[in-house]
């Protein structure tokens, strides 16, 4: 009888899991973005005033570093392991995704009305951009991949988002602590998800984005690895639990981070040949038309 009663416990739990994911993503995907979105086009719409446009032009451009500037200041200020840090990274992050999708909603609502208007700021990064030849970097790998990165930041944000409220709707009831275990499987699951899929059941086909996202899962879980095995070591070192074994520590410690390691670079060596590939297809393509 308790053994039924444990897999139904679990059954429970998986649905709760799932959704959790799934009323989450679709308050984000079919509420939250696209009334930012439509609330952004409306502004875009009604304005006729080019100085408020430039406004939005400017907090577009800014709301990015302001947000990361803020997320250190908060670090600092809320002291990450009391807990308050998550609370209002939480809040601050919902800000942003919502100032982001309007303002930028608002500038290509009212680029679209207007063609004739050349936006003062990015009009002249576009000029300076050409003077120093800077379109010319993207040709370098690490510079093409950054560029990739960045792009992956608001839709990392918005992951992580989901996947925090998830975790505190899950962790909030009341049942066994052995089947809290499985709430937090869900944190490998939705990595996972990110990473090959762009909506709830639609495959990301650029191979490209896929990249950058393994590599960040990868990077994420080699940080979290190092951390685990200095935390061990220095237990380990200052004797504050007997239990540890220094070859344990060291062969499951090294082996971890040997994986993690063993993928990125994996990952890097696999996506610069076929990145090398492509710009040497590029130039041939090129010199086939000049001549």
């Amino acid at each position: 009888m308790k053994i039924w009663l444990n897999i139904l416990i679990i059954i429970c739990v998986i649905t709760a899991m799932v959704l959790s994911w799934l009323i989450l993503n679709l308050f984000f995907t079919k509420f939250f973005f696209p009334n930012a979105e439509r609330l952004g086009k409306s502004i875009g719409t009604k304005t006729n005033n080019k100085v408020i446009i430039l406004i939005i032009e400017i907090l577009t451009l800014l709301l990015p570093f302001i947000y990361i500037i803020g997320q250190i200041l908060l670090y600092f200020i809320t002291n990450f392991w009391k807990g308050n840090f998550l609370f209002y990274w939480f809040i601050s992050t919902i800000i942003f995704l919502g100032c982001l999708f309007i303002f930028s909603s608002a500038f290509v609502e009212y680029k679209k009305l207007h063609p004739d208007y050349e936006p003062p700021i990015i009009s002249r990064l576009k000029v300076w951009t050409a003077e120093l030849k800077l379109n010319r970097l993207k040709r370098f790998y690490l510079i093409n991949r950054i560029g990739l990165l960045i792009q992956q930041i608001p839709d990392f944000l918005k992951a992580v988002t989901i996947l925090y409220l998830s975790l505190i709707l899950l962790t909030s009831l009341e049942w066994s602590e052995n089947f809290y275990f499985l709430s937090f499987c869900l944190i490998p699951l939705y990595a996972n998800y990110w990473v090959y899929y762009i909506k709830i059941l639609t495959i990301n086909t650029n191979q490209k984005e896929v990249f950058v996202r393994r590599a960040v899962m990868y990077m994420i879980m080699m940080a979290f690895a190092t951390y685990e095995l200095f935390t061990r070591y220095q237990d380990y070192i200052y004797e504050r639990t007997g239990s540890t074994d220094f070859r344990v520590l060291l062969l499951a410690g090294s082996g971890v981070l040997y994986i993690a390691l063993d993928r990125i670079l994996k990952e890097v060596t696999v996506d610069y040949l076929n990145f090398k590939k492509e710009k040497q297809y590029e130039l041939a393509i090129n010199k086939r038309n000049k001549l």
